[in-house]
């Protein structure tokens, strides 16, 4: 018995100790991440201002984002990961690691279907939905460029639930790293394509 109790001790010392770490690991990505996107405002703001352009591309990039914190992060959050913890347990023998499967896919399914189906309609009603995001009367032309930006970021929405749908399956499995750098990347990105590709577009004052 006081050998059972003391493997049962080190387990929840390494359990705790493993979580202790995860933590940190998160919290420090977590930093990077909001400095990165820090980095990346400054870059919008070096090359738009306060334009009106500028305001397109926000609103371009905040409407596949009111649609993502609904698919990709309540839904993964809330629904998911508690059920997949769940099947975890439960996943003892070959019987239970095929249901763990089949609910996995099921879900795959499910969210890669009505995301698509969302980011499809977005894509064809964005002329319509732009123009709730405008207080008062506004430049068409502005408008058309931020319906078309607006198309160019739904497929966003696919990518980041898929993602985010994954991310899930790893936090479920106590894997936490990928979460957290996630964001760090995704800033990243946008601020080197944005150095690279800005010099290779048109000037509109020439």
């Amino acid at each position: 018995m006081k050998k059972t109790n003391g493997v049962s001790a080190q387990q929840n010392g390494a359990k705790h100790t493993s979580l202790l770490k995860s933590g940190i690991l998160l919290s420090v990505m977590t930093f990077a991440s909001r400095i990165m996107g820090l980095i990346r405002e400054m870059t919008k703001a070096a090359f738009l201002g306060t334009s009106a352009y500028a305001d397109a591309f926000g609103i371009a990039f905040m409407i596949p984002n009111l649609f993502r914190r609904l698919f990709a992060e309540n839904s993964i959050s809330v629904a998911f990961i508690p059920t997949f913890r769940g099947y975890l347990e439960d996943c003892s023998d070959g019987e239970s690691r095929k249901k763990t499967q089949e609910f996995v896919s099921a879900t795959l399914t499910l969210v890669s279907f009505l995301t698509a189906c969302v980011t499809v309609l977005g894509i064809i009603a964005a002329p319509l939905i732009v123009p709730l995001f405008y207080s008062g009367s506004t430049d068409s032309a502005i408008l058309a460029e931020t319906a078309f930006l607006t198309r160019i970021m739904f497929p966003y929405l696919f990518v980041i639930s898929a993602a985010a749908f994954f991310q899930g399956i790893l936090n479920g499995c106590n894997i936490f790293a990928p979460s957290g750098f996630t964001p760090v990347l995704f800033n990243g990105i946008v601020v080197l394509i944005t150095y690279i590709l800005t010099p290779q577009l048109p000037n509109p004052s020439n």
